[in-house]
């Protein structure tokens, strides 16, 4: 949330409740007086080995300069669209946009 006024606070929801299908999670955040302009943003984690498509992780690993992707990180906001970041075995992290993931066949 950020304030005309003062400082930006952040907010972190609670743990998901539901199915991997349809999960929800719930945030407080107490608003000031006056303008402020609330952003949100959702981030979750994909584990490559559950999508069982081995063609796929070999798409995944050229966008990771060849190494194993283990998990890709997905955030998605209000403004200014989709992105994701490929973390790899190593640890390396790659930041993509989504866009660049769903050209090659990717859905989360």
């Amino acid at each position: 949330m950020i304030p005309a006024y003062g400082t930006a606070s952040t907010v972190v929801s609670g743990a998901l409740a539901g199915s991997a299908s349809a999960a929800t999670a719930t945030a407080s955040v107490t608003l000031p007086q006056g303008p402020s302009a609330l952003q949100a943003t959702t981030t979750y984690t994909v584990t490559v080995a559950s999508l069982r498509d081995e063609a796929m992780r070999e798409k995944l690993s050229r966008l990771a300069q060849n190494e194993q992707v283990e998990t890709i990180e997905v955030t998605v906001a209000l403004q200014g669209g989709a992105r994701a970041k490929l973390i790899t075995g190593s640890g390396k992290s790659f930041e993509v946009p989504y866009a660049q993931l769903s050209a090659i066949g990717f859905r989360s």
